[in-house]
């Protein structure tokens, strides 16, 4: 692989890394072999990949690219179509509205939902699987406002 690692993910494994560069992401490593990627993907379509997220409990992978998009990758098919565009593995994908030109930055993943931040400071909130707003915020919500009564979230906050 002869391009920088942007990005460097472990779920939980003690042997296996993804990891992403200026050109290609998600990179599956073995580290028990030595030999190079197990299976190297371009879903962001020649693209630098900034930010992976995952957990030793998902199916997927999500990286956000260069081309402003959140990718999710399913793990279970990662040796299908290696090299390519993901083919098969490619799950789903979002981006931000037209009318929004603020790139993604960073994208984390936390016990059912996905936070994925924007470099005008405003972060949403997906559902992993779906990447819909509703459940999420509604699910959030009514978490928090039996304790905090003026407490209001929407899909997509502003943090300032």
């Amino acid at each position: 692989m002869k391009s920088a690692v942007l990005s460097v993910l472990n779920d939980g494994s003690p042997h296996l890394l993804y990891i992403s560069t200026y050109k290609l992401g998600p990179v599956l490593w073995d580290l028990r072999t030595g030999d190079g990627p197990l299976h190297a993907y371009d879903v962001h379509r020649g693209k630098s990949v900034y930010s992976m997220a995952s957990n030793a409990h998902s199916n997927y992978v999500y990286s956000i690219g260069e081309d402003n998009r959140l990718v999710v990758v399913d793990k279970r098919m990662m040796g299908e179509a290696s090299g390519s565009d993901g083919g098969r593995a490619v799950a789903a994908e979002w981006r931000p509205g037209a009318g929004d030109r603020s790139k993604l930055s960073h994208v984390a993943c936390n016990r059912g939902y996905l936070a994925v931040s924007q470099r005008s400071g405003t972060m949403h909130l997906r559902n992993p699987t779906t990447l819909t707003a509703e459940e999420v915020v509604n699910r959030m919500s009514s978490l928090y406002s039996a304790k905090y009564p003026n407490f209001s979230l929407s899909p997509s906050v502003p943090i300032r």
